[in-house]
């Protein structure tokens, strides 16, 4: 499926951005006396999404393939279609709008807003 492949993972930039992230979130455990065992990560099967995960379980010390790290199938992201598809952000408005005509209308080969909120 397109986004699950390693291909995918995050390039240099969103692994510093992840560490980061990583970062903020132990200080904001921390800060408020959270354990990281409490902690559980849940991320989507898309291999940006994963490949974020593992960093901040790194982060956080946390082993990625225990039972605090899961992938969860339904937490995925609307697939706009293969026009779209490692796209610009610019694009968006153009599926905004085709969602405000009729929500039910799919972008070529994609999913449609009433899609992905079923």
């Amino acid at each position: 499926e397109n986004g699950t492949l390693p291909q995918y993972e995050l390039a240099q930039e969103g692994i510093k951005q992840a560490h980061l992230a990583g970062d903020k979130f132990k200080k904001e455990l921390e800060d408020a006396n959270i354990p990281f065992e409490r902690v559980r990560i849940c991320y989507s099967p898309f291999a940006r999404t994963a490949h974020t995960a593992r960093v901040v379980a790194s982060v956080l010390g946390l082993p990625f393939e225990g039972d605090q790290c899961k992938v969860v199938d339904d937490l995925r992201e609307r697939y706009f279609g293969p026009s779209y598809e490692l796209e610009s952000h610019d694009r968006y408005p153009e599926i905004w709008a085709l969602d405000e005509k009729n929500p039910f209308e799919c972008p070529e080969g994609g999913e449609s807003a009433a899609d992905v909120v079923s």
